[in-house]
């Protein structure tokens, strides 16, 4: 039950995800768990992924049922293919070796900063692409110069393809 200020009173939220070390979890560590605002998933002392709290699939869109039981390292894999910056702490009690936690902020951070990576890495060939397209417009060249600034063109093309797949293959692997 939840006062009117959004405190767990008496009986804690269901997690989003747990398996039975994960109850021993949110014996241990109490409505603090579920009301956190940043996600938490916790490891048991097996290294497989016990609990996750409802705060961690909204930040991260992973769902929890899909990794509760599987290895610390696979958790490990996912996170590092997504945007998020995440925390692992060693806890040792309960039946849990260790808690990864995130936090929104941290996320929002992480995607800003990189949509202009991204934005500064398709800025140059671009600036490339439009800069040969528009000489190639405005001069007459014989047609050895026309081969060659429209293989630089192509070059500049395969660079920007290669940019979107990149960051096209990290979202699908993140999902």
């Amino acid at each position: 039950m939840m006062s009117p200020n959004n405190v767990a009173t008496g009986v804690a939220a269901a997690p989003a995800a747990q398996s039975s070390s994960g109850a021993d979890l949110l014996r241990a560590f109490g409505a603090g768990w579920m009301s956190a605002p940043w996600g938490i998933v916790a490891v048991g002392s097996d290294g497989k992924i016990c609990a996750i709290n409802p705060a961690f699939e909204r930040c991260t869109g992973m769902v929890g049922t899909d990794l509760i039981g599987l290895d610390e390292a696979v958790l490990d894999l996912r996170l590092e293919m997504t945007l998020f910056d995440h925390r692992r702490i060693e806890v040792n009690t309960s039946g849990v070796l260790a808690v990864h936690y995130i936090s929104n902020a941290v996320a929002e951070e992480t995607i800003a900063q990189k949509l202009a990576r991204v934005a500064e890495s398709l800025r140059e060939p671009l600036t490339c692409i439009y800069g040969f397209t528009e000489l190639m417009l405005k001069q007459d060249y014989n047609p050895e110069q026309n081969r060659e600034l429209l293989f630089t063109m192509l070059a500049q093309i395969e660079q920007i393809s290669g940019i979107i797949n990149t960051q096209l293959d990290q979202a699908a692997a993140a999902q």
